[in-house]
């Protein structure tokens, strides 16, 4: 059977990748990522505090034990943006490649592809350099100054794919290559 109209591989619809630029999905919009990020910080902050009551039992024990007294609190603050940093981009390195979308973008209709290329979904090497410049600035949660600068890193990499155009990139998208599209 020939594949015309529109259907990709396996005479199915076209969802996008490999498609002309004609057949483009279209960028998401931004008010369904936004909601789709709230999703999934709901989702990853229930996992991290689970995953916080054992480090703060470990931290304790271990800080009690030391000859000095406790560990001091930049060790513990230190401790935490790493746990942070490991839950967030661990969720983005574990869904993307294999579902190309988080639980947040599922909901909310999303999918995360190649800006360029034909497969259908992220690489696991795309999908944890956009977990890194999304939750790298996580690592640097440690100080309040610097938790600043992160904060304005998030700004400007959220303000990017407001005027980024076609393809609404946020920074993380630009270093991944990737772009979020509407699920067809």
């Amino acid at each position: 059977m020939a594949q015309g109209g529109g259907h990709g591989p396996g005479g199915g619809p076209q969802h996008g990748w490999g498609a002309g630029p004609a057949e483009r999905p279209r960028s998401a919009d931004l008010g369904r990522r936004f909601a789709a990020r709230l999703i999934d910080c709901v989702i990853v902050q229930a996992v991290s505090m689970v995953a916080l009551v054992p480090l703060l039992a470990v931290l304790m024990v271990a800080g009690s034990a030391l000859p000095d007294g406790p560990l001091s609190e930049g060790a513990g603050l230190g401790s935490f943006a790493a746990l942070f940093f490991a839950i967030w981009w661990g969720y983005e390195v574990l869904f993307l490649p294999k579902w190309g979308a988080t639980p947040g973008k599922r909901v909310m209709g999303l999918r995360v592809v190649p800006l360029r290329g034909a497969e259908p979904l992220l690489s696991t090497r795309a999908a944890a350099v956009r977990g890194l410049f999304w939750a790298g600035p996580l690592l640097f949660g440690w100080s309040p100054w610097v938790n600043l600068v992160s904060g304005l890193y998030w700004i400007a990499d959220i303000g990017w794919a407001v005027k980024d155009r076609p393809d609404r990139q946020a920074l993380h998208d630009k270093a991944a290559g990737t772009r979020v599209v509407e699920e067809v």
